[in-house]
């Protein structure tokens, strides 16, 4: 598992090869500031962050991960501080945060370091701080908003759901199915519709809203107020927390390859 620790500005490898006991495996102190999130594709960590662009870090050798470059969004979104959250797919990488309004990017990354930006929308009153990606529909969403687009033309994304007052806020999704952490509860809902998601389950017990959540297999890891809660989604209408791991600082999202 690959994550983030706001606090003291490091990227961290743990190793959940055992869920009920993980084991930090290294850190990697950093110089970028406003850590918001990660991705990993390969042998690479792609770090984003409000205010310092997108760091890119080797991580082929877990126990020794070292950053390789920062790089900028064109047309004014990385250097800026306007992104919140990333997700990469194919040679593409997209991204949805802040920028006067709520603003959803998409950047071609053949080469890390000369990103080119393929689309650009700005949209009042949601910003996003969760991008979701799942086939053909990328998922924009914070607290209380949600915004579905189809993706298939990465040059000319399509808008097809768009509330600003959603309870299927901080969305991460898998298959047909979407999660969300809001204030009222841990949430499953049934995105097969992209036009109309709707509620199948909920877990009341968990009350504090985080865009810091990661769907593997049939769990969710959460990072909230010091925890990594495991959540077994296996039966989507009864979603129960397995585990809760005391962390350092307020983590990030986190990410998950192999073992790690």
């Amino acid at each position: 598992l690959y994550t983030l620790n706001t606090p003291t500005l490091s990227f961290q490898i743990i190793d959940i090869s055992k869920p009920d006991s993980p084991e930090l495996i290294s850190t990697l102190p950093l110089t970028i500031t406003g850590l918001t999130s990660i991705n990993v594709q390969g042998d690479y960590a792609y770090i984003n962050s409000s205010g310092a662009g997108l760091g890119i870090v080797n991580i082929s050798n877990p126990a020794s991960p070292s950053l390789q470059s920062v790089a900028n969004f064109s047309g004014g979104c990385g250097s800026s501080g306007c992104n919140n959250d990333t997700e990469i797919q194919g040679k593409y990488i997209y991204t949805g945060g802040s920028l006067q309004a709520g603003h959803f990017a998409i950047a071609e990354i053949s080469n890390p370091r000369t990103l080119r930006e393929v689309f650009h929308a700005s949209f009042i009153g949601a910003s996003p701080t969760k991008l979701a990606l799942q086939g053909k529909y990328a998922y924009l969403s914070n607290s209380s908003a949600l915004l579905i687009y189809d993706i298939t033309n990465s040059a000319g994304p399509i808008s097809r759901y768009s509330s600003i007052s959603s309870a299927f806020g901080n969305m991460a999704v898998q298959g047909r199915s979407g999660y969300s952490q809001v204030s009222s509860g841990f949430r499953v809902a049934d995105v097969s519709n992209p036009s109309a998601p709707v509620t199948v389950g909920i877990n009341a017990s968990l009350t504090t809203a985080t865009s810091r959540l990661l769907v593997h297999g049939r769990f969710v890891y959460e990072v909230v107020s010091g925890f990594l809660h495991v959540i077994d989604i296996s039966d989507p209408t009864n979603p129960t927390v397995v585990n809760s791991l005391p962390i350092t600082g307020s983590g990030s999202l986190p990410v998950i390859q192999g073992r790690y």
